[in-house]
């Protein structure tokens, strides 16, 4: 990479940045949003600040309330954890960081556009990026994942796009991590990883040896998860049960634990 697209790439960041932070600022009240809580992201977070864990409670009605100990994309809310715990709960803080990672997605859909076809190629889809309306909302006026797993995904491709054209060890790591991250950020993920091994294995000449690294990488990067869920279900979960809401489902299974107050079923 050469200077000059060094300095492309760093206009393109700040360009995105100053962009979120003027639309933070001028269009959701100087970063104080009406309405920042969007679904149970900022519970989970807030939760786990004050020492509660990764949860959160839905009350369906005066005796019955469903506490929520695994969602599909934990590792927002997680960040937004830590975020709190140093901030006292600083909102704004949170935003801000928000809109700095989300300004490089732009810098990522440029590296994955030039590596597919060319540079210019490459500089449009990022001049194109910095104006994409619902990430520059997300990022400063919700706390919402949609950002975060934005920027993995296309971390992710980036790394997939490496791999296709060298299979280093280095290539090999970076892609394993993106993967997991991938699962972590958004259950749906999961379904995306067994086509794109295929693809390597059949088109790609990808040896049987880096596709089994990539999987060991994934599972490392997923262990975190599985040590913490089997503590809470006394066996390994990884992705979001398959029922949403079974208090609502006669058909539902799984552990309860009953009280004398209200219904609390672990899911």
């Amino acid at each position: 990479m050469n200077s000059a697209e060094k300095r492309f790439l760093t206009a393109v960041f700040m360009a995105s940045l100053i962009l979120k932070l003027f639309y933070g600022y001028v269009f959701e009240n100087k970063f104080h949003p009406l309405k920042y809580d969007f679904g149970p992201y900022e519970t989970m977070a807030a939760n786990f600040s004050h020492g509660k864990g990764l949860i959160y409670e839905t009350k369906i009605n005066e005796t019955l309330t469903i506490t929520r100990y695994n969602e599909d994309e934990l590792a927002y809310p997680l960040m937004c954890g830590f975020v709190y715990t140093l901030t006292r709960h600083s909102v704004i803080i949170m935003l801000l960081i928000q809109c700095l990672y989300a300004s490089l997605i732009p810098v990522v859909i440029y590296l994955i556009s030039k590596s597919l076809f060319n540079v210019d190629v490459g500089r449009l889809s990022a001049l194109l990026a910095i104006f994409v309306p619902g990430i520059m909302v997300y990022a400063a006026a919700k706390i919402h994942s949609m950002t975060f797993y934005s920027l993995v995904f296309c971390a992710a491709l980036w790394a997939a796009v490496r791999f296709m054209r060298r299979q280093s060890a280095g290539n090999v790591i970076f892609l394993g991590i993106m993967l997991g991250l991938g699962i972590l950020s958004r259950n749906n993920f999961v379904f995306f990883i067994p086509f794109l091994l295929l693809y390597f294995y059949l088109t790609k000449k990808a040896g049987i040896l880096n596709i089994l690294k990539i999987a060991v990488i994934i599972i490392i990067v997923l262990t975190p998860l599985a040590v913490r869920n089997y503590s809470i279900y006394h066996k390994i979960v990884i992705l979001k049960p398959g029922v949403t809401w079974p208090a609502m489902n006669a058909k539902a299974m799984g552990p309860c634990i009953i009280t004398t107050g209200p219904i609390h079923l672990r899911t």
